[in-house]
């Protein structure tokens, strides 16, 4: 369920998301390639591409079921007690506070006992901030010999740190993007003994693995990943229909930006200077909060690619919205 959020709490949540992003990046793995300024797809294919190389020849698909409604308030409320400051326990607060916001359904007003809201500009990097421990854990697993592993499997969330061991390491690979991911071996055996671990440790923080979705495959059969296949050496990108999950809101929280229709693109110009290009392909809605001009062009090519494009103004008042054309055969 995408719950519709208030413009006010939009426009707050966003300047929320603009403070933390930048400290949080930073804690978290390479290997976590979604919802991330400056990270795209090429970065798994450079890390799967480079696996291959090193004779990584399996790999696990999977997902994880109901990720945002599964999420665990108090896990995630322990996670930012060890992310923020206890000089920032106002910010802290203001995030708890949206995060536990409640919800209406069917007119019925419902407290917020678990899980993320869907449509909320801060649940992606809260996502990943949940997940961390788990692309960090599969990395320790990936420093350990085939004895040690499991080992660490009973070892709680909060285990540090091991030295890497001085035998032949075992060799795991992660890629993830939210709550979808694969996981690199060198043989089916780790590959069978990872996923257990994998479901045991997700289960740690109320998680759970789609069965239905969840595999191993050998690398000579191929998978794909992220609307892209990979067969052995070769690398092919799929088509637009299968990255629609891929999309993302555009919020527009600074004032006097210019947008305008660059080919399938939009520029985001200030000062007549281009700060932004964007694929349309990878917008699924555009959100605007602030003073800003947009081109007919544009306009016309949101209608004509079904993107809804939404006017506001900065205390949160809501103006329109111009939809996509009703009339247009699907």
């Amino acid at each position: 369920m995408v719950e519709q959020i208030p413009f006010r709490d939009l426009i707050v949540q966003q300047y929320l998301l603009k403070i933390i992003s930048a400290p949080f990046d930073r804690f978290f793995e390479a290997e976590s390639i979604g919802f991330r300024r400056g990270v795209s797809r090429q970065r798994s294919i450079e890390i799967i591409q480079a696996a291959i190389a090193e004779g990584y020849q399996y790999v696990i698909e999977s997902d994880i079921e109901d990720f945002f409604p599964s999420v665990d308030l108090n896990i995630l409320a322990h996670l930012l007690d060890s992310y923020i400051p206890q000089n920032d326990s106002c910010l802290k607060k203001i995030l708890l506070k949206f995060i536990k916001n409640g919800y209406i359904l069917n007119g019925v007003y419902h407290e917020r006992v678990k899980g993320l809201a869907q449509g909320s500009p801060l649940s992606p990097i809260l996502a990943n901030l949940y997940l961390d421990s788990f692309d960090e854990q599969i990395k320790q697993w990936g420093l350990l010999s085939p004895d040690e592993h499991g080992e660490t499997a009973s070892d709680s969330k909060d285990t540090p740190s091991r030295a890497a061991p001085a035998h032949t390491p075992r060799g795991v690979k992660l890629v993830r993007y939210a709550d979808d991911f694969i996981i690199l071996t060198k043989t089916k055996k780790d590959a069978e003994d990872v996923l257990s671990e994998t479901e045991a440790y997700l289960s740690k923080l109320g998680l759970k693995i789609k069965k239905e979705k969840t595999a191993i495959r050998s690398m000579k059969d191929g998978f794909q990943f992220l609307g892209i296949r990979f067969e052995r050496s070769a690398v092919v990108v799929e088509g637009e229909e299968d990255t629609k999950l891929l999309k993302k809101p555009l919020y527009i929280v600074e004032s006097y930006l210019f947008l305008s229709l660059n080919g399938d693109a939009i520029d985001i110009c200030k000062n007549r200077k281009i700060v932004e290009t964007i694929p349309l392909r990878r917008i699924s809605e555009i959100m605007v909060m602030e003073k800003t001009v947009l081109s007919t062009a544009l306009l016309r090519k949101c209608t004509e690619g079904n993107i809804p494009l939404t006017i506001a103004l900065g205390t949160g008042y809501y103006i329109t919205t111009v939809k996509p054309d009703s009339k247009k055969i699907l």
